[in-house]
């Protein structure tokens, strides 16, 4: 389902050069000078995961001035400033880049060395806190077909070469290229035979020579701490089937109604326990996908992707009330084994839609707890503010978007996990499963899926996952639990420069280059690029309304 915000426990992750732990902060002091006096002022930023209402600022002449006062690690932050909670607005004295979907925000660079200056090669000036290279980061080192790929990161306009160091017996340099830049970073990459390697960077501009190691950026000398790599370490495990796989999706009620006999009623009422305004079904089910199998292979189908086909009361079944039991408005679990069975017979793949961030209010657990309360023993299954717990609107647990018939889950809790598992690790290996897409993985606890990829991958090891992540996925592209993402940002650059013919094909190719260093190759060829989904406008209506 559409992801839109992230919850306050998901704070923006900053990148360090060395993979150190921990980083000096330093007193940064944001100030807004208003013509009219304002009632409240809020700073929303990178650093507050652009919260709107979270960090508030202060004013000692009647609200015409407002500062605050911040520590912030190294780097470049952006944000923009809500005045009386609603409007947005830029710094009218920092400078501005473009957030990639056509805003501008306001930047700050904070510095050790104090200077906030603009960028600019041959000044003798570098931005240290610009210069990244995280070894452990499957974006800036990564192990593809024999060849091993090193990325370094610096700060836009702002060096005039970068240089890769290779020392030991046979010490060498040899000059990076510029790859692509963003609003606020050049990157240079290259590749290298894949072999046991010491390695550090030389960043240079005008007269000014910085080394990039393991102990962070210092002087360039003749005695350099150096990175390290061995011949074969981060190799990145990704199903060499999903690269040339082209996906098919279907809502199953959507689809084909090949058996009206479970076709559900469009008369129930509108209320808190499922049904919502426009949740209407149209009988759409899996024997209807079964009949319709030759179309789809005739198109030249290798992989279908379902949204979610477990029992619910809704027609997209997000809302999962039992993982054990296909949803008996589309289907059974034989239909399900059936489908299976005949895309393998027909070289095809299946991929289902896991939702297990949250549930429906008919799952076992919240029932018990709706009639148990306080003496539920399921009540740690859940996020409970206060009881009684009841179905109605701003309910008292936690769900998710706020929507009282979407209770989350409390990953936390590991009988929760352990259930979740059993039953995916069930479907998987029963069927077989082909893989999961998974819904709004990105407020679900990192250590639940560094968890659940070992259970797939032990269920079937050419299983691929999928994750629905909206912008930069690279956090969750390092080996340990998505295998690729739904491609948005991609889509987002197709509809630029095509439907709504905002983008030159030169910014075209700008932001295709960024993707290439923005994630590993092996990620790279297996990310779910479409143009459309059931969370967007279909791409005719993109191109033509």
């Amino acid at each position: 389902m559409t992801r839109r915000f992230r919850l306050g426990w998901l704070m923006a992750m900053v990148l360090v050069a060395t993979g150190l732990a921990d980083e000096p902060k330093y007193e940064t002091t944001f100030r807004l000078t208003l013509d009219t006096p304002a009632e409240v002022v809020y700073l929303a930023g990178s650093f507050n995961d652009w919260q709107p209402r979270l960090t508030r600022m202060r004013s000692d002449d009647g609200g015409r001035t407002w500062t605050l006062t911040l520590p912030l690690p190294p780097g470049a932050h952006q944000y923009k400033f809500v005045v009386n909670g609603t409007e947005w607005r830029n710094d009218p004295n920092a400078s501005t880049v473009d957030d990639g979907n056509g805003n501008l925000n306001s930047v700050i660079w904070v510095e050790p060395d104090g200077y906030h200056r603009p960028a600019q090669r041959g000044d003798g000036h570098i931005t240290r806190s610009g210069l990244i290279h995280n070894p452990n980061d499957t974006r800036d080192r990564y192990v593809h077909q024999n060849r091993l790929y090193l990325r370094v990161r610096t700060r836009k306009d702002d060096v005039q070469t970068v240089e890769l160091v290779l020392t030991g017996r046979n010490r060498r340099t040899v000059r990076m290229e510029p790859f692509v830049d963003d609003a606020l970073y050049t990157y240079y990459q290259l590749s290298l035979p894949d072999r046991d390697l010491s390695y550090s960077f030389i960043i240079r501009d005008g007269r000014t020579r910085l080394a990039l190691t393991p102990s962070g950026v210092q002087p360039a000398g003749n005695r350099l701490n150096a990175f390290q790599h061995r011949k074969g370490d981060k190799q990145l495990d990704v199903p060499d089937w999903v690269q040339d796989a082209i996906f098919y999706q279907i809502m199953p009620d959507r689809f084909f109604n090949a058996e009206p006999t479970n076709d559900p009623a469009n008369d129930q009422p509108i209320d808190f326990t499922g049904r919502m305004e426009g949740d209407r079904f149209y009988g759409g089910d899996l024997r209807g996908i079964i009949q319709k199998l030759d179309y789809l292979r005739d198109l030249g189908i290798t992989t279908l992707y379902l949204t979610p086909v477990f029992a619910s009361v809704t027609h997209h079944n997000y809302d999962t009330d039992d993982y054990e039991r296909v949803d008996p408005q589309i289907g059974t679990n034989e239909d399900l084994k059936e489908l299976t069975r005949l895309l393998k017979a027909n070289q095809m793949r299946l991929v289902l839609d896991g939702v297990f961030n949250h549930v429906g209010i008919y799952f076992f657990a919240f029932q018990d707890l709706l009639k148990n309360q306080e003496n539920s023993p399921y009540k740690d299954w859940f996020i409970v503010e206060r009881f009684p717990v009841r179905v109605e609107a701003s309910p008292t647990y936690w769900a998710w978007w706020n929507i009282p018939y979407m209770p989350k889950l409390r990953h936390e809790n590991p009988e929760v996990r352990a259930y979740l598992f059993r039953v995916v690790e069930r479907w998987t290996k029963t069927l077989p499963l082909d893989g999961w897409r998974l819904d709004v993985p990105n407020e679900v606890p990192d250590f639940f899926w560094q968890e659940f990829r070992p259970v797939v991958r032990r269920a079937n090891p050419e299983a691929v996952i999928i994750g629905e992540i909206w912008d930069d996925a690279g956090r969750w592209l390092q080996g340990d639990m998505f295998d690729s993402v739904m491609n948005y940002v991609w889509r987002g650059a197709v509809l630029d420069w095509i439907a709504h013919r905002r983008a030159t094909p030169s910014q075209f190719d700008q932001r295709m280059r960024n993707l290439m260093v923005r994630y590993p190759r092996p990620s790279l060829y297996a990310m779910y690029n479409m143009l459309s989904s059931h969370d967007v406008p279909r791409w005719w209506r993109e191109c033509f309304y």
